[in-house]
């Protein structure tokens, strides 16, 4: 067996324009080529602090951060959870590829409207700038101090809950904004669309990435028992409605069935139309939803599908819960099972059997003429009218016609 450190003879170099004594890198090896009269010969050298290590690529724990990195660090939002059971808000759609943007964008626009409208202070960074000006002042070791003494200490809740909390449900180009009191979903979209539309130029427009905005008042699970929950407490404002059979208990039967103003104008009772849209889920068809609420009302009101009084937006959506939720929901519901926690087959094989994905229905009422003047509330089509339109003019001066067009 031939000693590894025993020297080799190599042939004598051809002229390549390299010197012989040159280093080179062999493996985990340090060779040299040492002269010896006309004779060449490598010789394999132990590095006694063993092979050469890696260089580190470092870590600067959070601590120096780029210009950009800054920017990104402000401008990110705290997403919700979920979508839940009762929530209000508004369901909206953007560009495609632009969620990140569109997430901002809108957020951003609620809290200016909720400033002006509604008194709501805008969520400032003046904590997480005075943080970063604290780090800069420490050195390494007082910095790690700092984030180790950080990461121990009890998480905090933040005193103030936001008003305006974006959820992502997983469906490409739409996102769900939630609100909650004072604001009022159909109101704040009804001030939006107005502005809007009232926007003297297109490149002063607030909103680039937001298509269409739809107010709900009120969400429920898409099953016959939740679709009827939702209808009879949106409706009833609005809308006679037929009594809750014999059958139906709890909130379902409760809700109530005496409408505050039922007539229009001219004192006839109210026209109503049902526009729902059906995202990501295929259980539920158009026909039955339609049947399902139209059943609910009494028959004094009609339909009508060209000028209505009022319209129902109707919005199903198949929605993707995260598994932490899913987890908490099944503690709180089934307390037997906490026995599982500790093993993740059985709370992989629950969250299988009970489904990732959940069905919700949201609802709303708004005005008939109302929902057609704003371009059902299609941000583009506001901003992309021509003057003549957003004046409501049809005839222009000197007797030329001008028709206008409704622009989806």
């Amino acid at each position: 067996m031939k000693n590894p450190d025993s020297a080799v003879v190599i042939p004598p170099e051809r002229k390549t324009g390299s010197h012989p004594s040159k280093l080179k890198q062999i493996g985990s090896r340090r060779t040299t080529i040492v002269m010896n009269g006309n004779q060449n010969k490598r010789k394999n050298v132990h590095s006694e602090a063993g092979p050469a290590p890696k260089k580190s690529k470092g870590s600067t724990a959070g601590k120096w951060k780029t210009p950009q990195q800054k920017t990104k660090m402000v401008s990110r939002i705290e997403m919700g959870n979920s979508l839940d059971v009762g929530d209000e808000g508004i369901w909206v759609t953007y560009a495609r590829g632009m969620n990140t943007r569109a997430f901002k964008e809108f957020k951003e626009l609620c809290d200016e409207y909720g400033e002006v409208m509604y008194g709501i202070a805008k969520p400032s960074g003046d904590d997480d700038k005075a943080l970063d000006e604290g780090d800069e002042e420490l050195d390494i070791e007082a910095s790690i101090q700092k984030e180790l003494a950080a990461m121990n200490a009890p998480r905090q809740k933040s005193g103030k809950k936001s008003v305006f909390t974006p959820i992502n449900v997983s469906i490409e180009c739409v996102f769900f904004m939630k609100t909650t009191r004072p604001v009022e979903p159909d109101v704040l979209v009804r001030r939006i669309c107005e502005d809007a539309k009232n926007c003297p130029d297109p490149r002063q427009r607030k909103c680039r990435y937001i298509n269409r905005l739809t107010p709900v008042f009120d969400t429920a699970k898409t099953t016959e028992r939740g679709i009827e929950r939702v209808a009879r407490n949106v409706l009833a404002p609005y809308f006679e409605l037929v009594p809750a059979s014999d059958g139906d208990t709890g909130e379902a039967a409760s809700a109530g069935t005496v409408a505050t103003q039922v007539n229009n104008i001219a004192g006839q009772p109210f026209t109503y139309a049902i526009r729902h849209n059906i995202r990501n889920h295929t259980v539920f068809k158009s026909d039955a939803i339609i049947k399902k609420i139209a059943g609910l009302v009494d028959t004094k009101h009609k339909v009508n599908l060209s000028n209505p009084d009022k319209v129902i937006l109707v919005e199903i959506f198949q929605v993707r819960i995260s598994l932490v939720n899913l987890l908490l929901d099944m503690i709180v519901a089934k307390p037997g099972h906490l026995d599982m926690k500790y093993n993740l087959y059985n709370l992989g094989d629950f969250a299988n059997s009970a489904g990732m994905d959940q069905l919700f229905c949201s609802m709303s009422v708004v005005e008939g003429g109302e929902w057609e003047d704003y371009k059902r509330y299609n941000m583009n089509s506001l901003y992309g009218m021509i003057p003549q339109q957003k004046s409501g003019a049809s005839k222009a001066e000197g007797g030329k016609g001008i028709v206008a067009t409704s622009k989806e």
